[in-house]
């Protein structure tokens, strides 16, 4: 008799590298997107774009690391953590510009 609730690793494995390829190929796009926001920011200094930036960040993230792209995911969290620092230190702007140059320019997922 067969387990129908069993777990065919080998699907599971093929289903899990499919999910990564998807999402891997829409990091470019996400990337633009952050990149756009960050432009829009130094440029109108809104606080409302600010959040959808951090947002924006803060999702990949999290979402970078738990699909293997932990290099990006490290960069997105050091861009989500620079964000916060724009209010809390007068330098704060300056390092947020930095970070979120290098998440942008950050091609690892390509890999």
């Amino acid at each position: 008799m067969t387990d129908n609730n069993a777990v065919n690793p080998d699907r599971l494995a093929a289903k899990l590298q499919k999910l990564r390829g998807e999402y891997g190929q829409r990091i470019p796009e996400r990337l633009q997107e952050i990149e756009f926001c960050w432009s829009s920011y130094v440029y109108e200094k809104d606080p409302v774009v600010l959040t959808d930036l951090t947002s924006k960040v803060h999702m990949l993230s999290g979402t970078a690391t738990m699909y293997g792209f932990g290099v990006l995911g490290s960069h997105a969290e050091a861009a989500e953590d620079s964000l916060v620092a724009i209010h809390e230190t007068p330098e704060g702007f300056s390092i947020a510009e930095a970070a979120i140059r290098s998440l942008v320019a950050d091609r690892s997922f390509e890999e």
